[in-house]
């Protein structure tokens, strides 16, 4: 049974808390994403059968250069973190039309809240490092293919993110 009808009614509710109405454009920029979690070659609808959401977020990904306390984006890279039970699902563009798509135990990561820039924009964003303290990437909640937001929406879904990772 695949998990991606709970994945899009939980990133389409967070992409209405970024911006009412948004919900069903956010899956749809994100179809692609999506069918990757399904394609994928650890069988991750398998693995979190039956684990409910607790949240998916629309995301832009930094992966060259997460280090700081402000990390500027460079080249925008879409995509989604998820988190279901004790596991996470990070699925993320990573240039010329190819996603990467991996899972982690809560155990292997720690998150930490930093500020993003994307576009001249200062976002409220988070790092995601391994458990040995290196970055792995770092992202910001905001909408497929748009630079800003509303402010505290995107601070809440991150707050409640880094909560969630932190348990």
């Amino acid at each position: 049974m695949s998990i991606r009808p709970d994945l899009e009614t939980a990133l389409a509710a967070s992409g209405d808390r970024l911006s009412p109405g948004a919900g069903p454009d956010v899956v749809r920029s994100l179809k692609s994403d999506l069918a990757m979690v399904d394609a994928s070659s650890d069988n991750l609808s398998r693995k979190f059968a039956g684990t409910p959401v607790s949240l998916a977020v629309p995301a832009v990904f930094e992966a060259k250069h997460p280090e700081g306390d402000r990390v500027t984006v460079g080249k925008r890279h879409d995509g989604f973190v998820a988190v279901l039970g004790t596991g996470v699902i990070v699925v993320r563009a990573i240039g010329f039309g190819a996603r990467d798509v991996k899972s982690y135990d809560l155990s292997e990561l720690s998150v930490e809240p930093v500020a993003v820039v994307l576009d001249g924009a200062e976002l409220p964003g988070f790092r995601l490092s391994n458990r040995r303290g290196k970055p792995m990437f770092a992202a910001a909640a905001v909408l497929p293919g748009k630079a800003g937001g509303d402010p505290a929406s995107q601070t809440a879904l991150r707050d409640q993110l880094c909560a969630l990772l932190q348990a």
